[in-house]
């Protein structure tokens, strides 16, 4: 018997719809229902930059429909290869699955779907839209410009986007090693967007071999998205001694194959993602190589699997220590820190740290400085456009810049920032330009894709995927790409990892039992547990009267007096339970419906008595175990009890054989038992005779 006094309830804002609660509710009382709020998007599609319609193309990888996988990728996002590989993947963070294991591993599937979009050569070529006669100049070949150029020469638009560097791409190119981005990959991006007929003027300096001025007279709208392509220094004494590097520059130097010396040792500062691209690179390049790092090693923003990586080459972190001076006479020679000791958390839950009197020296050949970078813009006058404090072009409303006609996105309006962050931004400049020029319509992002039904049900049980790697030894000799991609398998199995995350949980008030397991396990707050005008009692109407022995004969099976509690939240007797069962209750769902058990912990401690008592009834609950993927009820209740273990079980022990003899009769005292039954027999007489 449960008495209920408060049922859940779902604030449906806070919601997103990630069945938690639903696969914990003895009851089935709470339930994910599709299409409770218009419009909903699952969490890995909100935390895209890009809004990448994440859960649709895991759908069509996972039926095998790889081309269209890419295809839907690249109407929001044209660089599929690209972040299939360096994206930092918020989607991931966001991902519901990370509440019960790891999230699905979607960077990983966009990867594999590209790759098999190229295998056979360029993949379909979006339809364009009939030219609209207007020409759109766009400065800077990197991600966001080029996203900019790709989804307005869909929308009708004549494109031309002019690069300083002798190859297209920006940071991508020149500021990503070739083991995590191989050039190959990144130009059948590029071409798949020149093939629209974007043209790329490499080699191109606006403010040197073209004026910006004469962009701004010839084209209808200027994008200007020349990304961070300066480096920040340390501001350290030395740092402008031979042998000390700057980040960006000197990945810069590598990767367009400019001669770069470097020493046996090499100390890397910063903790960033470029850090660690540098430290792997000098470790490719023959170095021992350590990063040296202000605050603990956890704190480190870099991506945890690249760091891992850096680990299994070879490279050590020096965690709180801060380099104060470069050391050496005429070159480097060593690095001069100060220990650090942590403090408290700040608003990004990274400890801040304090200096200490301890300084040490790090005897080292050569120094890369990877902090920061930033941005500049030459090219303008910076009274023609109004730029904040950090250097950094301001949009109006409109996304535009404070002269007309000119728009910007990308680390020039937002500092240091992602890729993905980048094509958001360069997609979302797409949408103000057609705007602003008077376009009747949106932009063209491709033909309509036709998804897989969703299918709605039972969830793989299987973990992650992990990525298959070159061995460690191979790797660290040469600049061939670290990670292989996941097998055709393993991306069929990780797209059945999808929650399929569909709509918002509602309440069935009359099935809650108030356990609130669905309020402790919600780790997004939207459930809360409201009292009830009116308190309701859950508990078998039938009294079981004419089936007295019955019933204790089928306690007594199960080891059970008839008044035993089964439920110590509820305090429900075994005769209740067993009532239960003659009143058609068959299953663990349809007892805690009944009777109420369950109403305090959901059933996690009282189920195995259910189930001895569904099976002393002649309803055994067998045990349930599956090699199918798509099914996460596997359980085993426990049948043997102290009191049924076999006879002479542990005589090869006699000092547990006897503690097993006294506590048999402890707990299953015939006398005592046939007590409880006459116990229960004078109740039930009793209250037959008072009706």
């Amino acid at each position: 018997m449960k008495i209920v006094e408060r049922v859940a309830r779902v604030d449906q804002s806070k919601c997103v719809g990630c069945k938690n609660c639903e696969r914990h509710c003895p009851t089935d009382a709470i339930k994910v229902t599709p299409g409770v709020m218009p419009g909903y998007v699952p969490p890995c599609g909100t935390a895209c930059p890009a809004g990448t319609d994440v859960q649709g193309y895991i759908a069509l990888a996972g039926a095998g429909r790889y081309e269209d996988a890419y295809r839907l990728i690249r109407q929001s996002n044209p660089f599929p290869s690209v972040c299939g590989r360096i994206c930092n993947h918020p989607c991931q963070a966001a991902c519901n699955r990370n509440d019960l294991d790891e999230s699905v591993g979607i960077r990983d599937i966009k990867r594999f779907v590209a790759d098999k979009a190229f295998e056979n050569g360029m993949p379909v070529v979006e339809k364009k839209r009939k030219s609209n006669g207007k020409k759109i100049a766009v400065i800077g070949a990197g991600p966001s410009g080029l996203s900019c150029a790709y989804y307005l020469q869909l929308s009708g638009y004549s494109v031309e986007v002019f690069e300083s560097e002798s190859v297209a791409g920006g940071v991508l190119a020149y500021g990503i090693p070739e083991y995590r981005l191989p050039k190959a990959v990144l130009n059948r991006d590029i071409q798949a967007i020149e093939a629209t007929g974007v043209q790329i003027h490499l080699n191109t300096t606006v403010g040197e071999d073209v004026s910006f001025d004469e962009l701004y007279k010839k084209f209808h709208a200027v994008y200007v998205s020349t990304g961070t392509q300066l480096s920040r220094k340390a501001n350290i004494p030395g740092e402008d001694m031979p042998g000390v590097y700057h980040g960006l520059d000197f990945l810069k130097a590598v990767n367009l194959g400019k001669p770069v010396e470097i020493g046996k040792k090499v100390a890397v500062i910063g903790g960033g993602n470029t850090a660690i691209d540098a430290a792997r690179t000098a470790r490719r390049l023959g170095a021992e190589v350590t990063i040296v790092y202000r605050r603990q090693r956890n704190d480190m923003p870099c991506e945890e699997r690249e760091l891992l990586e850096a680990f299994e080459e070879g490279v050590r972190v020096l965690d709180l220590a801060a380099p104060v001076e470069v050391v050496g006479e005429g070159k480097v020679q060593g690095l001069k820190c100060v220990r650090m000791v942590p403090g408290v958390k700040d608003e990004k839950l990274r400890r801040s740290t304090t200096k200490t009197e301890e300084e040490f020296v790090v005897e080292v050949d050569n120094i890369i400085v990877a902090v920061s970078q930033y941005s500049d813009f030459p090219f303008i006058n910076k009274d023609e456009v109004v730029v904040s404090k950090a250097g950094r072009i301001v949009l109006d409303e409109k996304g535009m810049s404070s002269k007309p006609y000119v728009f910007a996105g990308g680390d020039v309006v937002r500092g240091a920032a992602t890729a993905i962050q980048a094509i958001a931004d360069g997609k979302k400049a797409a949408v103000n330009i057609n705007n602003y020029l008077g376009s009747q319509s949106g932009i063209t992002v491709g033909e309509e894709i036709v998804l897989p039904e969703l299918e709605v049900g039972k969830t793989s049980v299987l973990s992650a995927a992990k990525m298959n790697n070159l061995p460690i030894a191979e790797r660290v000799t040469n600049q061939k790409e670290v990670a292989i991609g996941l097998t055709e398998q393993q991306v069929k199995d990780e797209c059945g990892r999808c929650l399929k995350c569909h709509g918002t949980a509602k309440v069935d008030p009359s099935l809650c039992l108030n356990c609130s397991l669905c309020w402790e396990l919600c780790t997004h707050g939207a459930i809360s547990m409201e009292p009830l005008d009116t308190p309701h009692v859950v508990t078998c109407d039938y009294d079981g009267s004419d089936r007295v022995e019955e019933i204790i004969e089928i306690c007594n099976k199960a080891f059970l007096r008839p008044l035993d509690s089964t439920c110590q939240c509820t305090n429900t007797t075994a005769e209740e339970i067993v009532r239960a069962i003659m009143a058609g209750a068959r299953t663990i769902k349809d007892l805690h419906r009944m009777t109420g058990t369950g109403g305090g912990c959901g059933g996690y401690y009282c189920s195995n008595t259910m189930y001895r008592l569904l099976e002393a009834a002649g309803y055994p609950q067998t045990d349930h175990e599956t090699t199918d993927t798509s099914d996460y009820e596997t359980y085993h209740y426990i049948k043997p009890l102290l009191f049924t273990l076999p006879e002479g079980v542990m005589d090869h022990d006699k000092r547990i054989s006897h503690d097993i003899k006294e506590q048999k009769f402890v707990q299953w005292n015939l006398a005592e038992v046939e007590k409880g039954n006459e116990m229960y027999r004078k109740m039930m007489k009793e209250r037959s005779e008072k009706k």
